[in-house]
């Protein structure tokens, strides 16, 4: 049954930053549009301005052991800083989709982070999905119409924010079993806006007197960035990936781009190419083949015992190193 909660939880969280990317692309077609660092900044504010008070007001402040401060500052560095630095930035330059596409690449490379730092071994399945997942990244960015310098530049952007990503969830082990998802959250964003608030000061002068300026939709895009995105999917997250582990619980970006490509085709922001879908499809693919494993095959009792147990041991293990 935790199991189910689990999944429900993680398909929750990806179906919601898959929609993240139309609601920034929305975003920055306004006028005045917010810099990335402004954006990214009220994103977190108004997502902290929910959790910090609720947490007080129900006395469900955890304080952070001693020793654990060090953790939550590198992960807030990775995600939401580096990593919503070139997501957020390559949303600004690429079409929604192929964004998506790509940082849905991240659960090809948790795997070669945990076998790296903490020494497990890759499979075969893997290093095919690897590379069935390039051939469809290719495909999609061959059916983006993004201009061609500004493609490039949003592609090579994104690479560093699927790097920051993967980090992010090796380090998250190193907390996870300690502190309660909404607690991880409240304390990730925290941090986080210790990295962008100077940072946002300091290159965009004008993103303090621009806040009056922005329209009513953009202003409620910004809102659902936060409560949503930051805030709720980032709990949910938290949620799923304690139960599951690094690996399995960075499976399910692979339907991010689903959500994404859906939600562009039903507003009108994107068109529909055969490559694009081709691509799409291939890389779900190469997703898919890359999260098998020998011990996942078969049916029965003795499979889901098998499978438990895998878990278990990858939590403890990683989760003690």
């Amino acid at each position: 049954m935790k199991k189910n909660i689990s999944y429900l939880l993680l398909i929750f969280a990806t179906g919601c930053w898959g929609l993240s990317f139309i609601f920034s692309r929305e975003i920055f077609a306004g006028s005045p549009a917010p810099s990335v660092t402004a954006l990214v900044t009220l994103r977190l504010i108004l997502a902290t301005l929910v959790t910090v008070p609720g947490l007080l007001l129900f006395r469900k402040w955890e304080h952070l052991r001693k020793g654990d401060w060090k953790w939550f500052l590198l992960i807030a560095l990775f995600e939401p800083f580096l990593y919503h630095l070139c997501e957020t930035g390559a949303v600004s330059m690429v079409n929604a989709s192929l964004v998506s596409v790509i940082v849905a690449t991240v659960p090809l490379f948790v795997p070669f982070g945990v076998a790296i730092v903490y020494k497990q071994k890759l499979n075969r399945e893997l290093l095919i999905g690897v590379v069935v997942s390039i051939v469809g990244v290719v495909f999609t960015t061959l059916g983006d119409n993004s201009e061609g310098e500004s493609k490039l530049m949003g592609i090579i952007i994104l690479l560093g924010a699927v790097l920051a990503s993967t980090i992010y969830m090796l380090v998250l082990v190193k907390i996870a079993d300690h502190y309660k998802p909404l607690t991880i959250t409240t304390y990730q964003n925290l941090f986080g806006l210790v990295y962008f608030v100077p940072v946002t000061l300091l290159t965009d002068p004008v993103a303090i007197s621009n806040l009056p300026l922005y329209s009513v939709k953009t202003w409620a895009y910004i809102l659902i960035l936060g409560v949503l995105c930051s805030m709720l999917a980032y709990t949910a997250y938290n949620a799923g990936f304690k139960q599951l582990g690094a690996s399995r619980s960075a499976a399910f970006m692979n339907i991010s781009p689903v959500f994404t490509l859906a939600a562009a085709l039903m507003i009108g922001q994107e068109e529909v190419s055969v490559f694009k879908l081709l691509g799409m499809a291939i890389v779900i693919v190469g997703l898919f083949l890359a999260q098998r494993s020998p011990e996942a095959k078969g049916s029965g009792p003795r499979t889901a015992r098998r499978y438990k147990k895998q878990i278990d041991e990858e939590r403890q293990e990683l989760g003690h190193k």
